[in-house]
């Protein structure tokens, strides 16, 4: 089925992902903000959220501030709850890099390659061409 034959559809491009920049800090506040003020802009009462990974994340936090409003939740590998700022610490100090969004926020092919080899199991060598993209 066409989700949308029956519902609004809204499918943001989160800040720093995809075309979307900010001049705020990023983090995730600031990404809860933008869907905010997205949804003040179109009139949203009510809404049911789905996200994937980093996605699910912000939504999650969305939710919280916004329990009421919300019908229905769906999050995929995301690490929803169980999320916590001293996993994101280690994982700075563990990875050698200065902040958080330098892992999830590449900015060129060598920092894509760089998360694709941390979030894998095995060796995933990714085409440069694709990277470059």
């Amino acid at each position: 089925m066409d989700l949308a034959k029956n519902y609004r559809i809204i499918a943001p491009d989160l800040l720093w992902f995809g075309e979307s920049m900010s001049n705020h800090t990023p983090d995730i506040y600031a990404q809860i903000d933008a869907l905010e003020h997205l949804l003040d802009e179109l009139e949203v009462d009510s809404f049911s959220v789905s996200g994937i990974s980093y996605g699910g994340f912000v939504n999650m936090g969305l939710v919280q501030k916004h329990e009421q409003q919300v019908n229905k939740m769906i999050i995929i590998d995301s690490p929803g709850i169980t999320y916590n700022v001293d996993l994101l610490d280690s994982m700075v100090v563990k990875t050698g890099v200065k902040e958080v969004a330098d892992i999830f926020v590449p900015k060129n092919d060598k920092q894509v390659q760089f998360l694709v080899q941390f979030a894998a199991y095995k060796d995933k060598k990714v085409p440069k061409g694709i990277l470059e993209d």
